[in-house]
């Protein structure tokens, strides 16, 4: 008798509800399993997609870039192109996540107030590719984000969608998360471990949200901006989000498989020169940049300099730095405990300090310390910040701001 090990089960990669691209760029449109890439295919009763056809015309693609852009979302305040192409872009990735040999970026829909419509762009969006699309919560600390997410990776869930993040988004796990291409975790309530690939596409929504320093450079941002005082009591829309997606699924669905297949039949082009690079998304930039460039979105990833200027971190090392310089001068060595009086500052404390804002706590030299460690040789304000040479000194670890040299990168 064969050992149940060694049974020849087929390789089971990922379920979906509707028809995705195979990594070799084949559509699976039947139900069932696709042997090539381990999709199982399981789509709703009753859901029939017209057939896409295999080499789009330029109506095809008119039709359904229209389908998306003037339709689903024409009515959504997007403050710039770039975020009007990164909404297209999270429209189209589940159905070509399997191109993309790598990880895949947080995208952010944010809006300077509730009301705006951030969660009815995220489920209209997903309508197609998932269907109905719940958002949760916001976990109580990163304990509980990091048992999210391998509950979610477990269950091979679609999406992992928080909604109604807090104004700090600071979650190491998530963050590590986004690096990924297989999760490991341990389920929670039980002792089991979980080793899983991530497939799922990442959202969070958020007003104003400021992005912890991992964080942000992992985020592709959508800011809607209704600019009124109370966006929730807008009226006279055309359609009602997202029933109108979801009614109209089969058809979003052909729409999404054109869009994605004009770009294979030309070749998979890669996005223009001039398009921003996004640290270790470089295929992800590669596939859903081509895409969207094919489809004439302008600025795509135009918009990832609106992170920089509201991030907490950097603002927070950027006035410790100004701080101790004006303090010390460049050049000046110091330890965490010399400069931890220049720190008692709101702006710097509430972010170094865990204790929610209240003023710095026990233990808060060491955390400035490892504050500092963490930011050893970057540059900031025009200063290098360094570490000193601790022999046969006391007193802990030593830095200092030199000036940046002329003409160093």
């Amino acid at each position: 008798m064969q050992a149940v090990e060694e049974w020849p089960f087929p390789t089971l990669s990922r379920v979906v509800t509707s028809p995705v691209f195979a990594d070799d760029g084949s559509l699976q449109t039947t139900r069932g399993h696709h042997a090539k890439s381990g999709l199982l295919y399981l789509p709703p009763d009753g859901l029939k997609v017209p057939a896409v056809p295999d080499h789009p015309t330029k109506g095809d693609v008119k039709r359904a870039v229209d389908m998306f852009v003037d339709v689903l979302f024409g009515e959504f305040p997007f403050v710039t192109d770039a975020d009007r192409g990164h909404a297209l872009a999270l429209a189209l990735q589940p159905f070509a996540r399997a191109l993309i040999r790598g990880t895949t970026p947080l995208f952010g829909v944010e809006s300077p107030k509730q009301g705006t419509g951030k969660t009815i762009l995220v489920q209209s969006a997903l309508a197609a590719a998932i269907g109905d699309v719940g958002g949760m919560a916001e976990p109580h600390g990163d304990e509980e984000m990091e048992k999210r997410i391998t509950t979610a990776m477990a269950a091979a869930q679609p999406v992992f969608f928080v909604d109604n993040v807090d104004r700090l988004v600071k979650y190491p796990s998530l963050a590590s998360a986004l690096t990924k291409t297989t999760w490991q975790g341990r389920i929670l309530g039980k002792s089991q471990g979980v080793s899983v690939p991530v497939t799922c596409a990442w959202v969070i929504t958020a007003n104003n949200p400021q992005y912890s320093d991992d964080l942000s450079r992992r985020v592709v941002p959508i800011r809607l901006d209704a600019e009124q005082e109370q966006p929730h009591t807008r009226s006279g829309f055309k359609l009602s989000l997202p029933s109108h997606a979801l009614d109209n699924r089969a058809d979003f669905i052909w729409a999404a498989c054109v869009l994605v297949r004009a770009w294979l039949v030309r070749g998979q082009p890669a996005p223009a020169d001039d398009v921003p690079h996004l640290g270790s998304f470089g295929p992800w930039r590669r596939v859903m940049g081509g895409i969207v460039g094919v489809l004439g979105m302008p600025d795509f990833l135009g918009n990832l300099s609106r992170l920089d200027d509201s991030n907490p971190e950097t603002e927070a090392f950027q006035l410790l730095a100004r701080r101790i310089v004006q303090h010390f001068g460049l050049g000046t060595a110091f330890t965490s405990g010399d400069v931890k009086h220049l720190a008692e500052h709101p702006d710097i404390y509430s972010y170094i300090d865990p204790s929610g804002g209240r003023g710095p706590a026990n233990g808060f030299p060491s955390r400035l310390g490892q504050f500092l460690t963490r930011r050893v040789n970057q540059i900031v304000n025009g200063w290098r910040l360094e570490r000193v040479s601790t022999r046969g000194s006391a007193g802990g670890k030593r830095y200092r701001f030199v000036k940046k040299a002329k003409g160093s990168r």
